[in-house]
């Protein structure tokens, strides 16, 4: 339940708009929509519900690691020639 709950909010502050406290609620609830729909999109593919903590866990990464590829545009490697 308070995983649920935290990559709701993650998921919220990830969508634009203003930071008032109303979009932030909104944004907070779609978030919960949103990760709600991953889970039931990742069972409803025939996944076990055994990987579930793994599936999540990689929406959550890939959700929060989007402002900063936006902001920073194209990830950079290292070593490319």
């Amino acid at each position: 339940m308070i995983v649920t709950g935290l990559a709701a909010v993650m998921v919220g502050e990830v969508l634009p708009g203003t930071r008032s406290a109303g979009r932030m609620i909104f944004n907070a609830i779609a978030g919960a929509i949103a990760y709600r729909m991953a889970i039931a999109a990742a069972l409803h593919a025939g996944l076990n519900p055994y990987a579930l903590k793994l599936v999540t866990a990689i929406f959550v990464l890939l959700i929060i690691s989007i402002p900063i590829i936006l902001k920073t545009g194209r990830p950079s490697h290292a070593n490319s020639p």
